[in-house]
């Protein structure tokens, strides 16, 4: 992933229910994310300041409640020295609700503070269900931190990758073809 990983990142966790569907390799692109999330975790330096925030996660129901757009939690804070507390938070999680990427990226934004280098990587494989995200990751960019959006796109078909991708200008986008 990009070369300044570690420098206060906040890592995003796709966990809606899409994220049960098969990831082209016949496993869960939860499955793929989590590996995915895990590679760029594991090796980070002790002193990295790394946190992690999850979407989708609580709200279920359908249809598609208000409160839907709004489900995303930090569940790790932004600290040096947690990889265990990271690890063991992305394996947590399983597959549930809708995906409000929005949300998730301005909280995300929220997280990291705002001063000095920033970086989201956010994993998903997923259409927001709750709105462009493009806004929301135009004004991060726009907000006067020095900050870059990475986005690992699971098995997305064409208007997800385009919409992934849109987030991703501040940053690169990754496609993960589950090799």
């Amino acid at each position: 992933m990009h070369e300044r990983h570690g420098e206060d990142d906040a890592v995003v966790l796709d966990a809606s229910g899409s994220m049960a569907s098969d990831d082209g390799t016949g496993t869960p692109a939860i499955d793929a994310a989590r590996k995915s999330l895990t590679s760029l975790v594991d090796p980070l330096p002790t002193d990295a300041k790394v946190g992690m925030r999850v979407l989708g996660a609580t709200v279920n129901t359908d249809p598609m409640p208000a409160e839907a757009c709004d489900d995303t939690q930090r569940v790790v804070d932004i600290a040096s020295g947690n990889r265990a507390q990271l690890i063991s938070a992305i394996g947590k999680y399983s597959p549930n609700g809708w995906t409000p990427i929005p949300k998730a990226l301005e909280q995300a934004g929220t997280d990291r503070g705002g001063s000095g280098k920033r970086s989201i990587v956010l994993v998903s494989d997923g259409e927001s269900t709750c709105g462009d995200p493009c806004p929301t990751a135009e004004s991060l960019a726009f907000s006067g931190v020095d900050l870059t959006i990475d986005v690992v796109g699971l098995s997305v078909d064409e208007t997800t990758r385009q919409q992934l991708q849109c987030v991703a200008d501040k940053g690169k986008y990754y496609r993960d073809t589950g090799t």
